[in-house]
């Protein structure tokens, strides 16, 4: 049950870093386009994310890669979110996200893999690494 619940927080959480990150820097990313809003943006892009970070997650859990602890699943999940954005970054007239480079999306991806593993600790219980 916790899987349903983690995915939704992770969800919540990516369209939180987007919007404060489009607040703090509004002239480097970008929410909303001419038919969303700002927070509309922020919900369908975070959800876009969410669920590529979760098949790449399921990929390397399906591969027998354990990926949940340790510096190399956090270098790792902050290059898939880093991927993750620019690809949802492409996709600009559909979701709302926009971002001016790819450092960027580094930047952000960075942001989003610190909050998504402290969310992951809360929900599982475990400890950080």
């Amino acid at each position: 049950m916790y899987n349903h619940i983690l995915y939704i927080s992770y969800w919540l959480v990516n369209a939180v870093v987007f919007y404060f990150v489009y607040r703090i820097f509004p002239q480097h990313f970008v929410l909303g386009n001419w038919k969303f809003l700002p927070v509309e943006g922020a919900i369908y892009s975070s959800f876009w994310l969410t669920f590529f970070v979760w098949t790449v997650w399921d990929f390397l859990h399906a591969r027998g890669i354990k990926a949940s602890v340790g510096v190399a699943a956090n270098f790792y999940f902050w290059l898939i979110n880093a991927v993750g954005i620019l690809i949802v970054a492409r996709f600009s007239q559909f979701l709302g996200l926009s971002i001016s480079g790819f450092i960027w999306a580094i930047i952000c991806g960075g942001i989003a893999n610190v909050v998504q593993r402290f969310v992951w600790g809360l929900v599982t219980r475990r400890s950080i690494r």
